[in-house]
């Protein structure tokens, strides 16, 4: 890395600051170059190997993410659930699946390949007729897989504006997910993203997310 940067000389603060305002042509330094995020935290223009440093000890909960190698959105037609047998029976992997509105969830049934990973569904919207057959799937899941539902009524009325149907009838498919047996079906997620996408500071995202 020192080899690099050889042909390089080194800068100082005020040499660079006296170039800076040069290019500026009259524009306020301050102003114009450092930045205040959202939270309020100053961020100066040039840091560099003397600039203050502040440390936060932390520990790590956890290590462990999955990455999807399979990413399938699934079609109404037999050729679909076809090409998502191929998929899984070449490909070890955990799956995402997308499951378009209406579609016949029944017919993953029979893909027992399926059942020997991690299943990341992600519907257009789920139904309550969906239910029974998400607890016959968890019954065929090998070792400690899991398969997620994913749904967060609230953070789809934050990101369209409506409800899958109505306040009602979402808040009560809520509670007929709260009654899944399985613990190894896993119904509800929290999209915190959101709420940074639409302008929330972090503090506000975290806040959202947690109520």
């Amino acid at each position: 890395m020192d080899k690099l940067f050889s042909e390089f000389r080194d800068i100082s603060f005020k040499e660079w600051k006296n170039k800076a305002n040069f290019d500026l042509g009259g524009k306020d330094f301050n102003e114009t170059l450092n930045f205040n995020s959202l939270e309020g935290i100053n961020i100066p223009s040039y840091v560099d190997s003397t600039s203050s440093k502040n440390t936060i000890d932390h520990q790590r909960v956890s290590n462990s993410f999955t990455v999807f190698e399979i990413d399938y959105h699934l079609k109404n037609n037999k050729k679909s659930k076809e090409t998502l047998f191929k998929l899984i029976k070449n490909n070890k992997s955990d799956a995402r699946i997308h499951i378009p509105l209406n579609f016949d969830l029944e017919l993953l049934l029979y893909l027992d390949e399926l059942f020997t990973r991690n299943i990341d569904f992600v519907f257009e919207e789920f139904n309550t007729e969906y239910l029974n057959i998400v607890e016959s799937m968890s019954v065929k899941m090998s070792g400690s897989k899991h398969i997620f539902l994913n749904i967060d009524v609230i953070g789809n009325f934050a990101k369209t504006g409506n409800w899958y149907k109505s306040e009602t009838d979402d808040f009560n498919l809520v509670k007929s997910l709260t009654k899944l047996t399985k613990d190894n079906i896993i119904p509800f997620t929290v999209k915190s993203e959101i709420y940074q996408n639409a302008g929330a500071n972090i503090l506000q995202q975290i806040s959202y997310s947690l109520s």
